[in-house]
C-alpha cells in the first residue's frame, strides 16, 4: 500500500521539483512518469498475486490449481516486465549521451 502511495503522491512531485531544478531536462518529466508507471504495474499485479496465494496457504491450500496459477501468473508478470525494464535502460542511456553532448555544444557556444 505504501509503494502505491509513493507512487500516486511523491513520483510526480519528484518529477515537477526536478523538472524546476534542471530546465534542459523538463521535456522528460512526463515520458519518465508514465514508464515509471507501466514498469509499477506489473510489480503491482504480482504483489496482488502474492497476496491470494498466502490467502490460499492459509486455507491448506497449497498444492491447489489455484495455488499454481498464482505462482505462475507472478512469474509471467516478472519476466514480462524484464524487456520494458531494459528498454528503459537503454532509453535514459541515450539520454543521458543527448544531454551530455547538448551541455558541451551550450558550453561551445558561450565561450
Amino acid at each position: 500500500m505504501t509503494a502505491l502511495a509513493l507512487c500516486i503522491f511523491w513520483l510526480p512531485w519528484i518529477a515537477s521539483r526536478d523538472a524546476e531544478t534542471n530546465p534542459e531536462t523538463a521535456y522528460l518529466q512526463y515520458p519518465i512518469l508514465v514508464c515509471v508507471y507501466v514498469l509499477a504495474t506489473p510489480f503491482f499485479v504480482a504483489l496482488y498475486q502474492a497476496f491470494k496465494l498466502l490467502t490460499y496457504i492459509d486455507k491448506n491450500m497449497v498444492f491447489s490449481e489455484l495455488s499454481v496459477r498464482a505462482l505462475r501468473y507472478i512469474k509471467r508478470k516478472l519476466f514480462g516486465g524484464e524487456p520494458m525494464y531494459k528498454t528503459l535502460n537503454l532509453f535514459s542511456y541515450y539520454t543521458k549521451q543527448d544531454l551530455h553532448i547538448f551541455r558541451k555544444n551550450l558550453w561551445r557556444h558561450k565561450s
